[in-house]
């Protein structure tokens, strides 16, 4: 899914690789988790600008009951 989400970032939104960072480090606190993808700022180069979290769809997604 992050593939998906890294090459629609790319082509459809055209944001440059370069800004993308893959598995980068949040600070919460005293814990420290780690976004899948991070673009960063076009000016500040290492502040990010967009958080971007991918979940796999849940099996039931679709399915009609």
């Amino acid at each position: 899914m992050r593939q998906l989400y890294i090459h629609r970032l790319t082509t459809l939104y055209k944001y440059p690789i370069n800004r993308l960072v893959v598995e980068y480090p949040i600070n919460r606190g005293r814990e420290v988790k780690r976004a899948d993808i991070v673009i960063m700022d076009k000016v500040h180069a290492t502040s990010p600008l967009i958080i971007v979290e991918v979940k796999k769809p849940k099996l039931t997604d679709g399915a009609s009951n």
